[in-house]
């Protein structure tokens, strides 16, 4: 179109005339697609009155629907973090939410998330211990629930906590592909600057990292917000 017949004068242009037949169990709905096929083969439908065409075109924009392919693949399932914290608790129930979480953000995010579930939980691990846990004197072998989380509070308060790392070719790459691909979608909108809105949906309460983890590995010129 584009190419051969807009470039065409328009007394020069072929007139085509078309006729379409519908079965009688099924009715023409002129709507925006039908609208838009107009205006892209420069046609009219026979039928339609231009309040009709007005009526469309008056409506609002419907979003396009893309769909991004990632991989799903995991290097591992757990972190060094996560391992070492389940030495203490094998039956992860001190903090079942909190290893819920990490294994969860793990999976949805990467292993980058999986630890800062734990950094973010650092203000309740702090709070679930009495005033004399620091000089809990248990011996290694018969450890009490206080001395155990005392032992994993100090684990995750010096833990070496590292950023996002978004280079897929590289050996410290810490996120998950379906995140890195959540990331550069957003900055496909990098034009937009601090005016871009956007809405993220997901299953989990850990959804709620990529935000964090956005605004960490974005550049200063553009760090999308959670509000």
């Amino acid at each position: 179109m584009s190419d051969f017949y807009r470039s065409t004068a328009s007394s020069m242009r072929p007139r085509v005339f078309s006729l379409a037949f519908l079965s009688v169990d099924r009715r023409l709905y002129f709507d925006s697609e039908m609208l838009k096929l107009e205006q892209t083969l420069d046609a009219k439908v026979f039928g339609v009155t231009d309040e009709k065409r007005a009526e469309i075109l008056a409506l609002p924009d419907r979003p396009d629907e893309v769909v991004i392919l990632y991989d799903n693949l995991q290097r591992s399932t757990e972190t060094r973090l996560l391992k070492q914290l389940r030495l203490l608790d094998p039956s992860e129930t001190l903090y079942h939410r909190h290893f819920l979480a990490a294994r969860l953000a793990h999976d949805e995010i990467g292993p980058c998330a999986s630890d800062l579930v734990w950094r973010h939980a650092l203000k309740e691990m702090d709070g679930n211990l009495h005033w004399f846990a620091d000089s809990d004197d248990d011996d290694d072998e018969n450890l009490s629930d206080e001395s155990i989380k005392l032992k994993m509070r100090n684990i995750v308060r010096n833990w070496p906590f590292m950023m996002p790392n978004l280079d897929a070719s590289s050996k410290g790459f810490n996120v998950s592909h379906k995140f890195l691909r959540l990331v550069q979608v957003l900055m496909t909108f990098k034009s937009y600057g601090d005016s871009f809105r956007g809405i993220i949906f997901g299953e989990i309460t850990a959804i709620e990292f990529p935000f964090a983890l956005t605004r960490c590995s974005a550049p200063e010129s553009y760090r999308p917000r959670s509000g």
